[in-house]
């Protein structure tokens, strides 16, 4: 009998200039879902009701950047507020992708919309105990769509 091919979500923001969008729009969905994030409470309905065993967020960032940023922390920031009152400071990624040549790892977290999303998918999959992993990285702008590719279908094939 075949093992089951993992159940794998990858959401970007709908932003056809940026880099993470056009790198999504190439993968092949036979082996991913995605989701263009235009609704948060979409996304975690989705990820409540589907049983990914795996999901990756994308976002773009400086343009001058020339490395992938794998995000292992997310903070309960937007802009001045909160994400959710009364919440955790901080959640950490239960994921730790693998880091390669042009990827790094860093738990300088922002307040914007990628941090916003993570925060919610993170703190989703903790408070209802979901088995799924979970990583935010950010894409540089500028970055080759080819060297963006290799490294995300690396990450794809890592989980099995």
């Amino acid at each position: 009998m075949r093992p089951m091919k993992p159940k794998i979500l990858i959401y970007t923001f709908y932003n056809w200039r940026g880099l993470s969008f056009k790198l999504v729009r190439e993968l092949d969905k036979s082996k991913v879902d995605v989701y263009y994030l235009g609704s948060l409470s979409v996304l975690c309905k989705m990820i409540t009701t589907r049983n990914y065993d795996y999901i990756i967020g994308l976002g773009d960032y400086n343009k001058l950047a020339k490395n992938i940023r794998i995000e292992t922390k997310f903070i309960n920031r937007k802009g001045k507020s909160s994400i959710v009152e009364n919440a955790a400071e901080y959640l950490n990624s239960n994921w730790q992708l693998s880091v390669s040549n042009g990827v790094i790892i860093s738990d300088k977290t922002t307040n914007g919309p990628c941090n916003r999303s993570a925060y919610t998918v993170q703190k989703l999959i903790n408070d209802k105990s979901l088995k799924m992993k979970f990583c935010f990285a950010h894409v540089p702008r500028k970055l080759n769509l080819d060297i963006a590719r290799d490294v995300i279908n690396k990450w794809l094939s890592s989980t099995g």
